[in-house]
This record gives C-alpha cells, structure tokens and sequence, in this order.
C-alpha cells in the first residue's frame, strides 16, 4: 500500500510560497523601482557619468528595471494573485520566457563588467588604463547585450503553452532536451557570474592595496592623481565607485548561491522515484530560490545609502536641487 499522503505539509509549503510572492513580492517590486531610478539619477549628474564605471551602473540600473518587470513581475502575479496570462497566449508566453531569460543574464553581466573596469583603472600597466574609458565602456554594453538577446533567442523559439495535468496550463520550453540544456546552463551561470564577479573584486582591490609606483594616467583621463612626495594615489571618485562595486558583489553572491544549489539537487534527484511531498518540497525550493535570485537587484541601491556617505550625500544634493533627472548636454 502506497504511503499516504501530508496534505497538511502540502498546504503550508503552499501558503508559504503564496504569502511570499502576494506581500513579499510587491514589496521588491516597489523598493526595486524606486531604488534603480534614484541610483539612475545619481549616477547620471554631470560629474559623475564622465566616469566608466558610471556607465555600467547607469546600464545596471536601467536593466534592473528591466529585471523586476520582465522577471520577477510575472511570478509574484502568478504564485501570489492567481494571474498568469502567458499561458492563454503564446505570443506572451514566448515574451516572458525571453525576457526573464535575456534579462537575467544582461544585468549580472553589466556589474562584472563593471569589475572589470575597476581591475584597468587600478592597473599599474598604462595599457590597461586605457580600457578603462567611456568608449569601450559603451562598445562593452553594446557587445554584451546583443551577445544576450542573441543567444536567447531559441528561448522563445521553443517556448510553449503545455499541458502536464488537467486543468493545468503552463508556459514551457516545449523539448525534455532543451529544458535540461536550460537547467544546466543556468546552473553554470549562477555558479560562474558570482565567481567572476568575485575574481575581479579582489584583483581590483589587490591593485589598490599594492598600488606603489607613481601612476601616469592617460591622455585625457581624470580618473588619477598624485601626491607631491611622488606616491600614486587613485582617485577619491574612483576609490568609492570601487567601494559601491563591492557592495554589489557581496549581496549578489549570496543569494544568487541559493539557486545553484536547489538546482544542482534537483538534477542528483532526478532519476529518483518521488513522493507529492518531496516534489512539492522541490517546488517551494526552486520558487523561494527564484525570490532570492531577484532580491540584489531591489536592494543594492539601499544598500549604497547605508554604506557609502558619498552616495548620501549625492542623493541629498539631488533631492535638494531638484537635478533628478539633469540634461545631458
């Protein structure tokens, strides 16, 4: 006789998850809007989007947007008020599956960018300097997000309105093949975007701590100066946007570690017989995983007022004169 069934576990994991995407979720929605427009804002004033590093955080921010909307949006509708309308239209559903894909990928991409540029502009090699710059900066963003929306396309292609069970609609990958292919790439992703980002932010700092030789900056660049004993020194602007770079990759890394590992036990368990319970559990794992993968995104912004009395006071300075939004001339 067949085991019976905890209906009782079943419906707290339910109720659980439910509550989490119906309040928790509009609360990320909301902090995340309000957070990415005035990071925008900040980053954007004249004396700042001069700066590199600028121009990733001004991309990171408007793809963030982006991120909550196209990403996180769909599932708090879903799980938390019962309204999913990508499973009447494939048209829609193929729009989603992109989009949370493309996007999911893009933005991450921005901050490792990002890092990368702060690992050139502490360089003691002149060379790497000079990579450090707003033209490669915007051939960087440009580069990376065609790579994206290109390599996301077979995502919509083979998306699907499937039907698993009755009375149970599902917007899916239509082959077994490519949802796998999908799973394990976005295993190898939440495992390689947090190690990268990680790999850069310390050789960035290293850069900084062993900075000895007097540095000479490029043609036309503010991004360094000098002490007169001769003793390099980078600049205060540069050493804070190191500062906000950092506080990206600590709340990034940890909870994007959630999802590689409920996926990575997902695949071990995959061959196994399982209980309603246990795929049940599965589910509330994966789902509360997808909550926390959205989470860096709504806070960073919070996260930089906290830590960083620059970005207060800037943020001051732009609610003070109004410069929410300045021209760019």
């Amino acid at each position: 006789m067949s085991a019976s069934i905890n209906y009782g576990f079943i419906l707290t994991l339910s109720s659980i998850k439910r509550n989490l995407f119906s309040i928790g979720g509009p609360i990320l929605v909301i902090l995340g809007t309000i957070g990415s427009i005035l990071s925008f804002s900040i980053f954007i004033q004249k004396h700042l989007r001069k700066n590199p590093c600028s121009i990733y955080f001004m991309a990171y921010n408007i793809a963030s947007i982006g991120v909550i909307y196209g990403g996180l949006l769909p599932p708090v509708l879903e799980l938390g008020y019962s309204i999913d309308y990508s499973i009447y239209n494939l048209d829609i559903c193929r729009l989603r599956l992109y989009a949370a894909v493309s996007l999911g990928c893009i933005c991450p991409s921005y901050l490792i960018l990002a890092s990368i540029d702060r690992v050139f502009i502490t360089s003691p090699k002149a060379h790497m300097r000079r990579l450090s710059s707003r033209r490669y900066a915007a051939i960087f963003i440009i580069t990376g997000t065609l790579f994206w929306l290109l390599c996301s396309i077979p995502i919509g292609v083979f998306a699907a309105i499937l039907n698993p069970a009755p009375n149970y609609l599902i917007c899916l990958t239509q082959t077994n093949t490519y949802t796998r292919t999908i799973s394990y790439g976005s295993l190898a992703k939440e495992i390689l975007v947090p190690s990268m980002m990680v790999f850069f932010g310390v050789w960035a700092v290293k850069n900084i701590h062993h900075m000895k030789l007097v540095r000479i900056a490029p043609t036309g660049s503010l991004h360094t100066t000098q002490r007169k004993t001769g003793t390099p020194m980078i600049q205060a602007k540069d050493r804070q946007l190191v500062v906000l770079m950092l506080i990206n990759i600590i709340i990034y890394v940890p909870f994007s570690c959630v999802l590689p590992i409920v996926l990575l036990y997902t695949q071990l368990t995959a061959s196994q017989s399982e209980s309603i319970e246990t795929l049940q559990s599965q589910d509330f794992l994966f789902r509360v995983a997808t909550y926390c993968v959205y989470v860096p995104y709504c806070i960073n912004s919070y996260a930089h007022l906290f830590m960083s009395k620059t970005f207060r006071k800037e943020l001051k300075d732009i609610i003070l004169t109004g410069r929410l939004f300045p021209c760019c001339a």
